[in-house]
């Protein structure tokens, strides 16, 4: 405990803009630990995008533009047979890009006859690439869709083994918990709707702060997602069965850990401690980023705590219209762009919704944390009243990422 004020006196100091000679001193690993997020992502973006390239000149041989037509088409096809709502496919053209390199990634290292740091780095790369971290925010997205279906997605008898086949199978790779989603995504964070007893709340911090983001990665998503902060919370509330869930999965995750350290730390650590890690700072940012926004003055308002992306062409199953996820969990993933569209000239332009047009995530976590490009960020802000003028708008910005409580 001690360490941890300690650390967060550290934190404060460099928020602080300390200009004595020890603040220097003291902020200077800090200063490594701000950038090291955005140097991790550019060089890893930087591989994923050759990748990328790569598979586009690869695009170009005869067939293999025909291999994703017949992966997309078969598909609508097994999900018409096997899925209790046949617009689910996506769930299933996910599962056949994933599986199979997942499966060819571990086979080589397996079969390889000494443990190979480049099939690791590769398996890492190829897991959450390629082009702009597509298979991780693809999956990410099917985990967590999959969470909210809690009748499932398949018919008997294929649900015995793919209902809970991404945060059951291929969540270990990435590093996710078993029961993350189905426990404690839809028992807290759903449940509190980011107030300050859920443990992602995003509400004390000023989101135009990197450090204050920083903070959050170690304080609210590695507590959170290493289970723990679950557990505690199920414990506290005296929800037993969510708690008993919740256990089962920390316990099969943390077992697995140990039993690889056991067999081979290298093969442990490159691929489940490392993706873990990954996992749990591309899960702060996108929570971060989806509740960047909130009105002090009503801070559980829907409609200005979550936000809305619209003509964004990295989303992925409508997960940015993410507004219309949390007013009904239970929609269907495909009626949230129709939900938002039936109501953004009604009670989305009454609430005073966030919405943003042109933009991906990734830019409105990059503009709002340099708060001097708020203004930029302005220049998509959808403006449903049709009434504020840019510095209204910035000024609407700046107040709706300040801390609260």
């Amino acid at each position: 405990m001690e360490k941890n004020i300690a650390f967060l006196d550290i934190l404060k100091l460099g928020r602080n803009n300390v200009s004595s000679g020890l603040g220097k001193l003291l902020l200077y690993p800090l200063n490594l630990m701000a950038i090291a997020p955005y140097i991790y992502v550019f060089a890893l973006e930087l591989t994923s995008k050759i990748l990328f390239y790569i598979l586009e000149i690869l695009r170009w041989i005869p067939g293999v533009k025909k291999i994703a037509e017949i992966r997309d088409r078969t598909a609508i096809i097994v999900a018409k047979k096997t899925m209790k709502d046949p617009r689910d496919y996506p769930f299933l053209q996910t599962i056949f890009i994933i599986t199979p390199l997942l499966v060819i990634s571990l086979s080589l290292q397996l079969l390889s006859p000494g443990f190979s740091w480049g099939l690791a780095v590769a398996h890492i790369i190829v897991l959450f690439g390629p082009r702009k971290l597509d298979f991780y925010f693809h999956f990410f997205a099917c985990k967590h869709l999959e969470a909210h279906r809690l009748q499932g997605l398949y018919k008997k008898p294929y649900n015995l083994f793919l209902d809970r086949y991404f945060e059951w199978f291929l969540g270990i790779f990435y590093g996710n918990i078993p029961e993350m989603e189905r426990c404690a995504h839809v028992g807290i964070h759903h449940a509190e709707n980011n107030n300050l007893h859920d443990n992602l709340s995003t509400l004390k911090y000023d989101r135009t702060n990197l450090f204050h983001f920083i903070e959050y990665v170690f304080y609210n998503s590695y507590w959170h997602n290493s289970g723990l902060g679950a557990l505690v919370y199920f414990y506290r509330n005296k929800r037993w069965k969510l708690f008993r869930q919740m256990a089962v999965g920390v316990i099969f995750f943390y077992s697995a850990v140990l039993i690889t350290l056991w067999l081979d730390w290298r093969f442990s650590l490159m691929y489940l401690i490392l993706p873990h890690l990954i996992h749990q700072c591309l899960n702060a940012f996108l929570n971060w980023t989806w509740h960047i926004f909130a009105d002090p003055e009503e801070p559980q308002n829907y409609y200005t705590g979550s936000i809305t992306l619209i003509e964004d062409e990295d989303d992925f199953m409508y997960e940015n219209y993410h507004l219309s996820h949390h007013l009904q969990p239970a929609r269907h993933w495909s009626e949230n762009y129709t939900h938002f569209q039936a109501h953004q000239n009604g009670v989305y332009r009454d609430k005073n919704a966030m919405v943003f047009k042109g933009i991906n995530l990734k830019k409105v976590f990059v503009l709002t944390t340099r708060q001097t490009n708020l203004d930029e960020l302005a220049k998509h802000y959808v403006d449903l009243s049709k009434k504020l003028d840019r510095q209204e708008i910035i000024k609407l910005l700046k107040n709706r990422t300040s801390p609260i409580y």
